[in-house]
This record gives C-alpha cells, structure tokens and sequence, in this order.
C-alpha cells in the first residue's frame, strides 16, 4: 500500500496498491480492521456496510478490474478462525465519478468537473453466513479488505460497520444508525 495525501472533509482511510510492484509478488495489499470482542451486536438481521470512492477515476488505465471498474474480496473471520469471503461486486463494481455541470454553459465552455460522490455498499449478514455455516456472527474477530481482483488502484473508504436490516426495522427508523467500527 502506498500513502496518498488528499485534502478530505471526512475521515475516510485512503488506500493505494499496484499488485504489479516486485515487492507484491506472492500476497495481497490488505486492510484490516480488528473488531474488539462484545464492541458490536449483530447477528443475522444485521447489514455489513461501508461507503466507499475511487478519487482518482478520471480515466480508468485497463488493469482496472472487469469493465475497467474496481473490485476486491472481503473476508470476515470469526473468533475461531472460521471465515466468509466475498466479492465487492456481489453487491457492485466501485463506480466511476459523476460529471457535475453546475450551469447550463458549463457544457458549452467545457467547465464540467468530477465529482467525488461515496458509494454505499450493503451486505445482508443472513446472506453472508450461508457462505460458512460454521462462521459465528456473534464472535466476530477481524475483517479484511484485500484487493486481489483489480491490479492496481486507490480507494476512500468510510463509514464501515454494521446497522439493522431495513425490513427488520420496520417503521422504527431512528434505530437505524450505523454501528461503526
């Protein structure tokens, strides 16, 4: 991973890679977060989330996952080791930025600019444990985001933790606050 400075209005981590570099050979770049044991509450009506962007998409070179978008595994492994992996676009491939023209001649003097918008990503924790019915939901330990599938890129990700599925909340929408990490 490389260290990419930005100037944000959040606190997003940034994240760069190139699995092309010598030094990458044989391993992933990674990011891990360590999740404290009894710090969280979910079990199978909760939802993995987390935002993420790609701020650097102005023109994506070819090595950039399938259709020229990002994507990468997340794995989720619990106090004894058992784990879940998944695809990030199981839910979607990372987008590229929008064109904002903020007035109608910002078309005709060429003035359009690229829009950094976080795009959030959603995974039902129901659908996650089908994946490894050993994998105890309750006991999670540590959660990996590992770009394997697009050889080289840089990512903000925000936002990650877990909140209540939608339909198990009902109407009850004050407790759908995000539980983050």
């Amino acid at each position: 991973m490389e260290r990419i400075d930005y100037k944000l209005r959040s606190k997003a981590v940034v994240l760069g890679w190139d699995n092309g570099v010598e030094s990458n050979k044989g391993s992933f770049p990674n990011f891990k977060i360590e999740v404290p044991p009894n710090i969280i509450n979910v079990d199978s009506s909760s939802v993995f989330v987390f935002s993420i962007v790609d701020p650097k998409s102005i023109s994506k070179p070819a090595s950039y996952g399938r259709k020229g978008l990002i994507e990468f595994s997340i794995i989720l492994i619990d106090d004894s080791g058992e784990q879940v992996n998944f695809l990030s676009s199981d839910f979607s491939f990372l987008q590229e930025r929008l064109d904002v023209a903020i007035k109608k001649t910002d078309f005709l003097t060429n003035s359009i600019k690229r829009k950094k918008m976080f795009q959030s990503f959603s995974f039902p924790l129901l659908n996650i444990k089908k994946l490894n019915n050993r994998f105890n939901l309750s006991k999670l330990n540590s959660i990996y985001f590992v770009f394997d599938k697009t050889e080289k890129g840089v990512v903000m990700i925000d936002k990650i933790g877990f909140m209540k599925s939608i339909s198990e909340l009902g109407t009850k929408k004050k407790n759908n606050e995000i539980k983050s990490l």
